[in-house]
């Protein structure tokens, strides 16, 4: 005749205990962890949504290591607002159309520059003819001025959008410098754009 094992029985010294049941815990993720498509779900994500959420964050994991990064030691300078401006592919990323690369090119006026260049180092790039200050191993790069097509730096500022309390340069403008440039990175990231559209 069989007996029921008791929920534990010691086996030498160890014993042995029948599991318990996992609690059911609610995982709050930041939106701009998540894909576009996830950011429009409800917060707190649970249950299927957080599988699926957690796929593409794995998926994404170039962004968690580098960009969230990136865009918070810009974030922890504290710059006054309206007096600088995300540029080139930073627009983008932040919209989660593109990765981030490793880098961030950001246009900025007096006060900031006065601002950054007792932080980092000020370099002249000749390619371009523009000086620029550079930090965090040339993660983030300032300049007063852009040195591929003619914009006007004040309104680029001006008219920028305020994302996650940072600035950046409105996409008509992003579009407009990468059909200058227009290298393969730059048709690739104008595709992309379109797609996201």
């Amino acid at each position: 005749m069989c007996q029921a094992l008791p929920l534990s029985r010691r086996v030498g010294t160890r014993e042995l205990q029948q599991p318990r049941p996992r609690e059911k815990r609610t995982v709050r993720i930041d939106p701009i962890f998540l894909p576009v498509s996830y950011r429009r779900l409800p917060l707190p994500v649970t249950g299927n949504q957080f599988e699926q959420a957690l796929e593409s964050i794995h998926a994404l994991s170039y962004r968690l290591i580098v960009e969230i990064p990136l865009f918070d030691q810009l974030r922890q300078l504290n710059l006054p607002p309206r007096e600088y401006a995300v540029f080139g592919s930073g627009p983008l990323a932040i919209r989660g159309i593109i990765p981030l690369a490793n880098d961030l090119d950001v246009i900025c006026q007096d006060e900031v520059w006065k601002i950054v260049s007792e932080i980092g180092s000020i370099e002249y790039l000749p390619e371009y003819d523009v000086s620029v200050v550079t930090m965090a191993d040339g993660a983030l790069t300032f300049g007063t001025k852009w040195g591929i097509g003619n914009f006007d730096i004040d309104e680029l500022i001006a008219t920028a959008e305020t994302i996650d309390d940072l600035q950046f340069v409105r996409l008509e403008h992003v579009v407009r410098y990468k059909k200058i440039r227009s290298s393969e990175k730059d048709q690739l990231h104008l595709g992309a754009l379109e797609n996201f559209a």
